[in-house]
């Protein structure tokens, strides 16, 4: 961990670079409105886990935004968006 090091554009990068990948193979799951809207102002897609908040909350933002009521949901999800995508 690194002091003032949080979710957001700095975090997002770091992990591109660690992982060696792109904006375009990245996948933030988040819990809240503001997880979002990082998301969206790094430029990388977004799945929201309804819970903390209400799927409405997502929505309002982004209506077109994929949530799932728990975490537990997200193996699915991927699947049907990507069937011959490696899940592990």
């Amino acid at each position: 961990f690194k002091k003032g090091f949080a979710k957001g554009s700095e975090h997002f990068r770091w992990l591109l670079q660690r992982f060696q990948s792109s904006r375009e193979n990245a996948l933030f799951v988040g819990d809240s409105p503001t997880d979002l809207q990082r998301a969206q102002d790094f430029g990388i897609e977004f799945i929201g886990v309804a819970g903390t908040v209400p799927t409405g909350a997502f929505q309002k933002l982004r209506s077109d935004v994929s949530v799932v009521p728990e975490i537990s949901h997200l193996p699915a999800l991927l699947a049907d968006a990507s069937p011959n995508a490696v899940h592990f």
